[in-house]
């Protein structure tokens, strides 16, 4: 039971991430015009920061920053990083598909790597 609500937070967590990523995506390359990749590894950094904060808080049972865990969530979040960035570019510029539609594929395809990661090394103790 525990596990499934904690799925389902990490997931809705994880929409807000997506959501706050396609709004700073959109602001950055689309309106200020910076270069694609700068735009997306800025945006998904500020969308971790955010996930990180809303998993610590509610998420996971522990309700107490901790810069050991933030440690741990941004290494993790790194593997996540490169998979969105490299699928982007992929997905945007190779394959032709319009910028947030690819963006929305693109956290798909890392968002495996955080849940698996997160909840057998960030957050081992609490999950």
């Amino acid at each position: 039971m525990r596990t499934s609500r904690t799925l389902v937070r990490f997931a809705m967590v994880g929409t807000v991430g997506v959501a706050i990523n396609t709004a700073v995506l959109a602001l950055l390359h689309q309106r200020l015009a910076v270069p694609l990749i700068a735009a997306s590894v800025t945006a998904t950094e500020i969308a971790i920061l955010a996930n990180y904060l809303g998993n610590e808080l509610w998420t996971f049972p522990v309700r107490r920053l901790s810069l050991a865990r933030l440690a741990r969530f941004q290494l993790t979040a790194l593997g996540s990083l490169a998979v969105t960035a490299a699928s982007l570019w992929v997905l945007a510029d190779a394959a032709g598909l319009p910028l947030l539609l690819a963006n929305l594929g693109a956290i798909a395809l890392g968002s495996g790597w955080n849940l698996v990661g997160n909840v057998l090394w960030t957050w081992k103790e609490a999950a």
